[in-house]
């Protein structure tokens, strides 16, 4: 088996000779993952085949945490720097975890309470990085899918199960000097998606046609041109009202992001010259129209 996994190099070989003498997690291939498979993966830097390599035996929670950067001989000095950096740019990555601790055999080794807890953290991995991604719809749709998890995580920060955790990822105790209340951390997280929901409104917002040189060509055009340029310059107008009313309409029902709320820190974003243009348009929205006549008072 060594011969196979140093000399030839043929490492699938060796699991395979393993399983065939004696059977899957015999002596033999633990001996091999731990001993070859698994320091070559991390000191090649290949935290994915860490992880599955972690998986197959049976270490389920450092499957997790691998991936994140964190090893068993850094649990106890484990800080926000010790996680990896692609860990919160790559949606992948938190997409990963949040595969791994939804597993029963996570659940089963660390407690429901910390498989939640590890849930949580998989989802604001998933979150930022679809945020620094450029997407903040999917990052949005992807905390607000975690909602009921919160509930049952903070009731329950006395767990037992809680010391199986690096302390960087247990929650504060009530006594010390980073703990927050139940109350502040709902409002820091309303925060987050409203910044995310203004994050995709003002990356809708430039469809607009208005912001692009279409007076320009149709000032230049013939009489007959322009005829058809305007038609084709409302039918744009007309099609980013429907789209910019359906974002505020799918805001307010499915994450309770109230429209005024959002208006408000749009045109707080746009310049002067902009926005009495981009009012009037907006104020033929139903869904806005209402918000609209408040702003202007």
């Amino acid at each position: 088996v060594t011969v196979c996994a140093k000399t030839l190099g043929d490492e699938q070989l060796a699991m395979v000779i393993c399983r065939l003498v004696e059977g899957q997690g015999g002596p033999s291939e633990r001996h091999l993952i731990s001993k070859i498979l698994l320091p070559a993966a991390i000191e090649k830097g290949d935290f994915w085949l860490a992880s599955i390599l972690e998986w197959i035996s049976a270490n389920y929670l450092q499957s997790f945490l691998i991936v994140l950067g964190l090893q068993r001989d850094s649990y106890a000095s484990a800080s926000e720097k010790s996680f990896k950096h692609a860990a919160f740019q790559n949606p992948s990555v938190g997409q990963y975890c949040l595969m791994l601790a939804a597993k029963n055999s996570l659940k089963n080794a660390v407690g429901e309470h910390n498989a939640a807890l590890l849930c949580r953290w998989a989802t604001v991995m998933t979150a930022s990085a679809f945020s620094k991604c450029g997407l903040p719809l999917e990052a949005l749709e992807c905390l607000s899918s975690s909602t009921s998890t919160i509930g049952v995580i903070d009731k329950e920060t006395n767990s037992a199960n809680s010391e199986d955790l690096p302390g960087i990822m247990r929650p504060y105790p009530a006594d010390s000097s980073r703990w927050l209340s139940y109350e502040v951390s709902c409002h820091m997280e309303h925060q987050v998606k409203v910044d995310l929901a203004l994050k995709y409104i003002m990356k809708l917002m430039r469809e607009l046609p208005s912001w692009s040189d279409t007076s320009a060509v149709i000032s230049e055009a013939s009489a007959c041109s322009q005829e058809q340029e305007m038609s084709h310059y409302q039918s744009l107008l007309s099609s980013f009202e429907e789209k910019f009313c359906a974002a505020l309409k799918y805001f307010e029902q499915k994450f309770c992001l109230a429209s005024d709320l959002l208006l408000k820190k749009v045109f707080v974003s746009l310049d002067d010259d902009r926005l009495m243009l981009i009012g009037y348009r907006l104020a033929r929205c139903p869904a806005s129209f209402g918000h609209l006549r408040a702003l202007s008072h």
